[in-house]
């Protein structure tokens, strides 16, 4: 006896007992480490940043980038910056060069996957959660505020360039040189 076997034939007869949304799930989702895979480049590019200390291809797999320096007033500059699953605000007093980085937190509500929690900062900056820098005061005040929030905070402004090769390295001062040119920050 011939058989005439194709596939369009076994999904067929799959999906007539009722097993073809099992097989394909199975297939799909069975190995919980292909639902977590993460494309890493190739080459590992040397960063990029701009006049604005925006800035991309940072970190060893060129996953981190940054917005713009933002003046926050009184020898203060901010940056949002991005890394894989990922941001934190980094906030840079330039009279004293010294700096504090604060991260997102993974939000409970968020579904679980085998990929690292989403922990974003934007949710909790003033448009949104109210996480502000007042710049009048101290960077131990938003410091404070953060942890009030249960934010990861860590007491330096250049804590996720730190373990980065020196290629893959942004300029953590930037903002400084550009709004505060003859600041400590700025010739950090």
């Amino acid at each position: 006896m011939k058989t005439n076997f194709n596939i369009t034939h076994l999904l067929r007869a799959f999906k007539e007992r009722g097993l073809f949304v099992a097989v394909l799930a199975t297939g799909l989702l069975g190995n919980s480490a292909y639902a977590c895979s993460i494309m890493t480049p190739e080459k590992n590019l040397r960063v990029k940043q701009a006049r604005d200390c925006s800035f991309i291809n940072a970190g060893p797999n060129d996953f981190s980038s940054g917005a713009r320096a933002v003046d926050a007033g009184n020898n203060k500059v901010t940056q949002i910056v991005t890394y894989l699953f990922g941001s934190a605000i980094v906030v840079t007093d330039c009279q004293t060069g010294e700096g504090i980085t604060v991260h997102g937190k993974a939000d409970a509500a968020e579904p679980r996957t085998t990929c690292p929690a989403s922990t974003v900062i934007e949710p909790y900056l003033a448009s949104n959660g109210g996480l502000r820098l007042n710049s009048a005061n101290p960077l131990i005040d938003f410091v404070m505020a953060a942890r009030r929030m249960k934010l990861p905070v860590d007491l330096s402004g250049d804590a996720i360039v730190r373990r980065f090769k020196a290629k893959d390295k942004y300029d953590a001062f930037c903002g400084c040189k550009l709004f505060y040119p003859n600041s400590v920050g700025a010739n950090s």
